[in-house]
């Protein structure tokens, strides 16, 4: 008995080019995680260190308030709950925000927001091309099939890398 049905066997990817298809866009998909985990750090961090700079007007609920044992805790309720209401938001309003509330220049690269929407189109979208991929890079046209290969985006890692040296400089 084999691990596989032998009928099945000839539907395995066996040849280069299928096998780069499928790891391609994992691998964009995976350095969008590292990404988005990394900005996450980042506001967090931030807020951690300067409180001072949370909105003024975020209100907790009173049955919140009654869980909570300290100060600190509040402050970290009031850290998750801005975080929270941050990075669900679009590319663009993240950008805005760490601009205007954490004053940290957000890399000026057409190539991290067309990233981002290929990322919500592979991941909501089966692939396809939407309206909003479209608009952040024109070379798409909507419904076309996302296809990368590994040299699709290679400056997109510098360019991150290069805003995290940025931010640690600041």
């Amino acid at each position: 008995d084999r691990w596989f049905p032998s009928e099945l066997q000839d539907t395995l990817p066996c040849s280069f080019v299928i096998c780069r298809t499928q790891v391609s866009p994992a691998a964009l998909l995976l350095g969008c995680s590292h990404f988005s985990a990394f900005r996450s750090d980042v506001v967090r961090l931030v807020r951690r260190s300067r409180p001072d700079i949370l909105p003024r007007d975020k209100k907790i609920a009173f049955g919140q308030l009654i869980d909570i044992d300290s100060e600190p805790d509040i402050l970290e309720l009031l850290i998750e709950r801005e975080f929270l209401d941050v990075m669900h938001g679009s590319f663009e309003s993240i950008a805005v925000y760490f601009k205007n509330r954490l004053n940290l220049e957000w890399p000026v690269s057409s190539g991290l927001q067309e990233v981002n929407a290929i990322r919500n189109c592979i991941i909501h979208n089966m692939a396809r091309a939407d309206k909003r991929l479209v608009a952040a890079a024109p070379v798409w046209t909507g419904g076309q099939e996302i296809a990368l290969t590994p040299s699709a985006f290679p400056g997109v890692g510098l360019t991150v890398r290069r805003f995290g040296q940025a931010l640690r400089a600041t």
